[in-house]
């Protein structure tokens, strides 16, 4: 069946425009992304004890050992202060090193302890059945599909970026 509505981002009837909530791609995508956050981190303070920053932190340090928490930041989307605090946590818990950068910069640099690697082999195990339940019912190929198409509007971000004065 045909969809009637030509514009896939209002809603058809009613007086004037209005956003369809049912297909505006910026409303599914928040809102997919804000219920798949607070599960997580319903899911990791449970099962693992940290919150999802600290999780996030840990799952980047596995893959990028020696980062700084601008990196952090960077791929999180979250502020340096924000990647801070949480590493001073997961310091205190013994799960990460907090060092200073040994060329003589400002930066700091984190890495796994073991008890922190330990941690980490525990939670990929959770978040990997967490991504295949909400992936039920996807084929291999719609799933790279899929993929596909969130880091290209990932990549389109930068086209509702204010231009730099």
């Amino acid at each position: 069946m045909a969809d009637s509505n030509p514009d896939p981002h209002l809603a058809a009837g009613g007086t004037g425009m209005t956003l369809d909530f049912e297909r505006g791609i910026p409303f599914l995508v928040s809102a997919l992304g804000n219920k798949l956050a607070d599960l997580a981190s319903r899911d990791v303070r449970k099962g693992l004890g940290i919150g999802l920053m600290e999780w996030r932190t840990i799952a980047l340090l596995a893959t990028e050992p020696r980062v700084t928490p601008a990196r952090v930041g960077q791929v999180s989307g979250v502020d340096k202060s924000v990647v801070s605090r949480a590493a001073a946590t997961l310091e205190q818990r013994g799960l990460i090193h907090i060092e200073a950068d040994p060329h003589g910069s400002r930066q700091t640099r984190l890495s796994l302890t073991d008890k922190g690697h330990e941690l980490h082999d525990r939670g990929v195990r959770v978040a990997i059945a967490r991504c295949d339940a909400l992936l039920a019912g996807f084929t291999a190929d719609e799933r790279q599909i899929f993929t596909d198409l969130l880091k290209r509007a990932t990549a389109n971000l930068r086209n509702l970026e204010s231009p730099q004065a």
